[in-house]
């Protein structure tokens, strides 16, 4: 994973995660609070150690009460941003 691909999946996590998810990953973005139940701890020590293609999925298609951004990001846009949560600490 280049750096550029790394910047682009941050920039992309910051619009479509972390209003959610928070900018660690941890479920405490700004619009966390308004969600029954709070969005889920996507840092490494949470849903982030998942394997690669279930968060793929999950990005994809969404789950729970996360909406599916298949219409919003390319394919190669949702594995940036997978590669992206691999950073979170």
């Amino acid at each position: 994973m280049t750096e550029f691909s790394l910047l682009t999946g941050k920039e992309l996590f910051g619009i479509y995660c972390a209003p959610c998810h928070g900018e660690s990953g941890k479920g405490d973005g700004p619009v966390a609070k308004k969600f029954v139940p709070t969005p889920v701890d996507i840092s490494g020590t949470g849903f982030g150690m998942a394997p690669e293609g279930m968060l793929f999925a999950t990005v994809t298609h969404g789950v729970n009460g996360m909406p599916p951004f298949r219409s919003d990001l390319t394919a190669k846009e949702r594995w940036l941003v997978v590669a992206y949560l691999r950073t979170l600490k």
